[in-house]
């Protein structure tokens, strides 16, 4: 993998921030250890799906129910 920028888009944020990853090895295994935690999490429904202003354009409405 050679990313030239990673960037976590925090929905949970009220203005839906962007959060920048550094691309040094270590922080990015540590990003990698995150994303599979929460891939983890959305398998086995581990997450409370919240609404907001961002609903609307989301992907994932049918999975949550919010619609």
């Amino acid at each position: 993998m050679n990313p030239v920028r990673l960037t976590i888009h925090d929905l949970d944020s009220d203005d839906g921030a962007a959060i920048p990853v550094e691309t040094d090895e270590r922080e990015l295994d540590l990003f990698k250890e995150q994303i599979c935690r929460w891939i983890y999490g959305i398998k086995n429904q581990g997450f409370e799906p919240k609404t907001g202003h961002l609903c609307g354009t989301c992907d994932f409405t049918k999975l949550c129910g919010s619609e």
